[in-house]
Formats: C-alpha cells, sequence, structure tokens
C-alpha cells in the first residue's frame, strides 16, 4: 500500500504507527489545516482517516457547514483514497457510510441542518470539518463540545475566507491550546498538477490581490461591511515616519473601561497625531482599574483623561476627583478627565458633516457611530498618504510601532477593523458587541480607548482638514 504523506503535514501524523494499530493522528486535539488552492490538504486528510480506520475501529464525523445530499460530502474523496490504497476488500460504500470490517466507520453531516443530532451521538472519535471557511460561530460552539469521546480529535481543513470569519479567528487568529496549526501551500504539494500551476501563474501576473487570496491562502480582509478596512488600519503604522510627522503635542489617554467576566480594560495615548501607548490590563473593579489608568497617565505625561461612561464606568470621574485635585494642588499642571458617552447624542447635529455632505444629525445614529466614522476618515487618509496620493496631512493618524510590542499592536489593528456598519433607519450605527460575540470576535477595548484618545470636545484638525478641502474645490 501506498502510505505517502506530505512533509508538511507529518507533524500531525506518527509516521512510525502508520503501519500499526497505534494512534495515527498525534494527541492534540485540533489539527487545523489552511492555506491557498491545491495545497493539498483534503486528500492528506482522506488518506490518512483511511489508514486510520483501516487499523482501529474509529467513528469518524465529516461534516461541513451545509450538506444537502451526500454528494455534497466528502465521500467520493475517502472512497478514491480507499481505491489507490487497494482497501476496497476491507471497506464497503452504502448510500450514506463508509464502513469497515473492525466496525470504523465513515459517516456525513452538515453542520447548520444537523447540529442538534450531531450532540446525541454518543461516540465521535475523529470529526473532519471541511470547507471549515463557511462554518459559523454557533455551528461551532455547538459541534466542538459535543466532541468528547477520550482521546478524539477534531480535523478542521479549509482556504481562508475573509478574515473576520469565525473559523479563521477561532483557529488562526486566536487558536486553541491544544492544537497544530499548520499553513499548507501549493508549494507543499508535490503532486500538484501542471495544469493548475499555468492558471497559478496566469492568476498572478493578471490579479495579484486576488492571487494572494486564492492560492496563498491570505483571508479577504476588506468586507464591504466594515467600517476601517484592514488595510487603511495598518497603513497607519510608521506613517509618521514616512511623511515626517513629529510625534508632539498634546498628550490625551483614553480608557475603556472592563465590562467584567474576561473582558479587559484599555488604555491608549494620543500624542498629537500619533498612537504612542496601548495597553491591555485586568483589575477585578472599575476604582481600580481607574487608579490603574490614573498611573498611566502619570507616567505619560498625558494632560487628559477620557473615560467610557456607560455602566460601570460612570464613577470613574469620581474616583479620580482626588488624586486630580491633588496633582493640581502640586502646581504640576491641570488633568481633564472627561467623560465620553458613545451612545449620547452626536455632536454639532445642524452642522454639515464633512465626511457625507449632509448635516450630521441625518448622518449618525449616535455619537459612537459619529467618531468611528471619524477615525474610518483618518484611516483614509493614511490610506492615502501611504499611496503616494493626495490626503490631508492634519487628519493623517499614526501609529508607532517601537512604542509598543507585536502583538498589541496586531490587536489593535485587528480591532480597528472588527465592527461593521448598520443602519438605525437610514443613520450609520456601530456593530454591537453581542453581534461581534456571535461572529467570535471579543470586544474591541483597544479600539474603544483609541476612540476616546481621540476624542476633542472641541473642533478638531479633521474638520478644519476638510473644510479647507471643500473650500480649495469650489
Amino acid at each position: 500500500m501506498n502510505y505517502e504523506v506530505f512533509e508538511v503535514f507529518e507533524r500531525h501524523i506518527d509516521l512510525d504507527s502508520i503501519s500499526s494499530t497505534g494512534e495515527i493522528f498525534r494527541p492534540e486535539r485540533y489539527h487545523v489545516m489552511h492555506g491557498g488552492r491545491g495545497g493539498g490538504k483534503s486528500v492528506f486528510v482522506a488518506k490518512t482517516l483511511v489508514l486510520e480506520a483501516y487499523f482501529s475501529p474509529v467513528q469518524i464525523l465529516c461534516a461541513r457547514e451545509l450538506m444537502n445530499s451526500i454528494a455534497d460530502s466528502s465521500m467520493a474523496l475517502l472512497w478514491e483514497q480507499i481505491e489507490q490504497l487497494e482497501l476496497e476488500h476491507f471497506f464497503i460504500k452504502t448510500k450514506t457510510e463508509i464502513q469497515g470490517a473492525n466496525g470504523s466507520r465513515f459517516f456525513f453531516r452538515g453542520l447548520k441542518t444537523n447540529i442538534t443530532s450531531i450532540k446525541s451521538i454518543a461516540k465521535i472519535d475523529r470529526a473532519w470539518v471541511e470547507e471549515a471557511e463557511a462554518v459559523c460561530e454557533d455551528s461551532w460552539k455547538v459541534l466542538t463540545p459535543s466532541i468528547r469521546t477520550t482521546g478524539a480529535r477534531i480535523i478542521i481543513t479549509f482556504n481562508p475566507r475573509l478574515l473576520m470569519d469565525a473559523t479563521y479567528q477561532r483557529f488562526v487568529v486566536k487558536p486553541p491550546t491544544d492544537s497544530i496549526i499548520t499553513e499548507c501551500q501549493y508549494s507543499d504539494n508535490p503532486h500538484f498538477p501542471e495544469a493548475l500551476d499555468q492558471e497559478r501563474r496566469d492568476m498572478k501576473v493578471n490579479d495579484p490581490d486576488l492571487y494572494e487570496h486564492v492560492w496563498l491562502g491570505k483571508p479577504v480582509g476588506d468586507s464591504p461591511l466594515s467600517i476601517i478596512p484592514p488595510k487603511w488600519a495598518r497603513a497607519c503604522v510608521d506613517i509618521h515616519n514616512k511623511l515626517d510627522i513629529e510625534i508632539a503635542g498634546f498628550k490625551r489617554m483614553g480608557f475603556d473601561v472592563s465590562g467584567g467576566g474576561s473582558d479587559p480594560n484599555a488604555n491608549v495615548l494620543m500624542h498629537g497625531q500619533v498612537v504612542t501607548f496601548c495597553s491591555e490590563f485586568r483589575q477585578g473593579d472599575p476604582v481600580s482599574a481607574a487608579m490603574d489608568s490614573w498611573q498611566n497617565v502619570l507616567e505619560h505625561d498625558a494632560r487628559e483623561l477620557t473615560f467610557d461612561v456607560i455602566g460601570v464606568g460612570s464613577g470613574t470621574e469620581q474616583t479620580l476627583k482626588e488624586p486630580q485635585f491633588k496633582h493640581k494642588i502640586l502646581g504640576t499642571g491641570e488633568i481633564a478627565i472627561t467623560p465620553f458617552n458613545a451612545g449620547g447624542a452626536i455632536e454639532n447635529p445642524d452642522q454639515l458633516c464633512p465626511i457625507h455632505n449632509k448635516p450630521n444629525k441625518e448622518v449618525y445614529s449616535n455619537l459612537k457611530a459619529q467618531r468611528w466614522w471619524n477615525l474610518r476618515y483618518r484611516c483614509q487618509q493614511s490610506w492615502l498618504a501611504s499611496q503616494g496620493m493626495e490626503h490631508s496631512r492634519d487628519a493623517v493618524l499614526c501609529i508607532d510601532s517601537g512604542s509598543m510590542d507585536k502583538d498589541t499592536l496586531e490587536k489593535l489593528i485587528f480591532e480597528m477593523s472588527a465592527p461593521q456598519r448598520e443602519y438605525m433607519g437610514s443613520k450609520l450605527k456601530v456593530e454591537p458587541k453581542d453581534k461581534l460575540s456571535k461572529r467570535g470576535i471579543a470586544s474591541h477595548n483597544l479600539a474603544d480607548a483609541l476612540i476616546m484618545a481621540c476624542y476633542e470636545t472641541k473642533p478638531n484638525a479633521l474638520t478644519s482638514a476638510l473644510a479647507a478641502r471643500r473650500a480649495r474645490r469650489k
């Protein structure tokens, strides 16, 4: 029999036991394989599962989000591997299953329509989720705890679709601890066909962006519903160095107060146009969190602390009155404590919105939406600047990568791109956090703190820049 496997996948299997009765898959619970077209992920998994079913009486669930008939399943691929391994004498194929002479069994389900029945299945040794990019967060929440047999493995194969998809977030951006994550491309597949290679080369020349998505497995970040496209957010990183924008001016600290549970507090500092400090921290109560934020204000010499007044943050101003007063009487300057009510009324409701060219009251449902679109505009200007295109220099948002660790930087960029736009009637609003949670996305604390760090109650550089721009065009 031909037991050939691709080198890129070897860390998922025990090559020494592939011809014995031992478990072939390594002991990690999650085996995640993602990448572009032609990487051989599905063939590898099908062949390995067939071998395991030959040596051991395992019960294997083959699932995908939608399966209208058995023709939509991986049954044909599995049987192809059985034929290549010359094991037709051992397995039989019925209309709905593949069964082995030792009691092993492959059965097939669509998660969206059969998730309740999967919960009731007593024994599943292996769950292979194919085309997993389409699996929604609700399906994952039911499936993963349903695979509870001792030593069970959950094997996930997919070509990433959108950056914000539940599968990509759950298993690539924030993978479980007990997991093996492998990125595999066409170049890892020794059997990659020449016909596909010509198609790949043509796309690389004709559509480089689509090539990265299709053949290199890069998720598409620019959902048409995203308030801030990821490429705009990423363009902010170190753009001040390219434009010679000095890190100078007013310092304002944003403070997003934890909503409790696993949700952390967050601080972000704006120094003029540049983000120079980001931090998430956990405190069991809002008073301690406020005092930690106050220490960050002092350490970074900020002149204003803007905080989220909704919910548990409502007592922040009262908590900080005493240290604020003590700081003032020491003669070291006054530090303003400014509440930010995201759900409150918009600013300057009758003023023409410089972004949409309509009165603010006709565009935004609340202050949160207004400030998110302000941030969107600033990120757009950063992206235009990064491309050498016309932009408003005063509106550019800059993020200094040297002032924070890589993980925090990536988290900030991700959170800036996380919420999608929604509408209340005809007015813009920001996707609420409970909907984000259903998409598998945690609360965007750093991005909210950034919104507050950018918050000015007086006319700001953005408004002035847009007004000047409109005047030039008249």
